[in-house]
């Protein structure tokens, strides 16, 4: 299960290298990676005198749970409407912002949010942004993982949450909106995914503002409307769901 976190948060609660995946992601592969996670948030922000203050393990699962469920759908839908799609929406955000624009956003969303290899000092952003991610240019694979942050940014349950992923650094700084504004643009020209025929960025936001307070309730909500598209997610889920309770 993986989301992004900041550098600001990476650098103040030391996380464990090992949670990170090459783009700079969360990554729980197991429930006890989740408690750990929590437990270094714990000893840093929970009031011993109030209970509401600790981050619970089932949270911190479900939120990652949810990124990479929503990262799943996302490849679904370029295998049943073309890989091509990929490169066809940097294109169309590239001719709508002009490359200058895009690129300095692009840049400043891997400043706030790094890859491990920029995190580490081992490549420049630049440099990063040069290269392939897993047989996808880092530039196309940097905009998937920003629409995934805004999504994340957008979702009320996650207010707790915040500090591990803030976006508002990149509002006022970078194109980062309009980049938003252009990918919602783009997939509603594009075919309806899903048992509800919707854009893919509506779906995407579905759970979010059908069940908008509730982790486990948005978790239920997917369960429930894309379990023909999860596969083996689907049991991961069902453990979520359970850890949660």
């Amino acid at each position: 299960m993986e989301f992004h976190i900041t550098r600001a948060a990476r650098d103040k609660y030391q996380f464990d290298e090992l949670l990170f995946s090459y783009n700079g992601n969360v990554i729980f592969a197991n429930f006890q990676a989740s408690r750990n996670f929590a437990h270094k948030m714990n000893q840093m922000r929970a009031d011993a005198t109030d209970p509401a203050s600790y981050i619970a393990p089932g949270q911190i699962n479900a939120l990652g749970l949810i990124d990479e469920i929503f990262h799943l759908v996302l490849d679904e839908y370029y295998k049943a409407n073309g890989i091509s799609l990929r490169y066809a929406l940097y294109a169309h955000l590239e001719k709508s912002l002009g490359k200058p624009r895009l690129i300095a956003a692009l840049r400043s969303f891997n400043q706030l949010f790094p890859p491990l290899a920029v995190y580490k000092g081992d490549l420049s952003v630049d440099e990063y942004l040069a290269g392939i991610t897993a047989g996808v240019p880092s530039t196309e694979n940097t905009v998937e993982e920003l629409l995934m942050t805004w999504l994340t940014n957008v979702n009320p349950a996650v207010e707790p949450y915040r500090e591990l992923f803030d976006d508002s650094p990149l509002h006022k700084n970078s194109a980062y909106l309009q980049i938003v504004d252009g990918i919602q643009i783009f997939f509603k020209k594009q075919a309806p995914f899903g048992p509800e025929n919707q854009d893919l960025v509506t779906m995407l936001r579905t759970p979010a503002l059908v069940v908008p307070t509730s982790l486990t309730g948005q978790l239920a909500y997917i369960r429930s409307t894309w379990s023909s598209l999860l596969g083996s997610l689907l049991f991961r889920l069902l453990g979520g769901l359970d850890l949660l309770s």
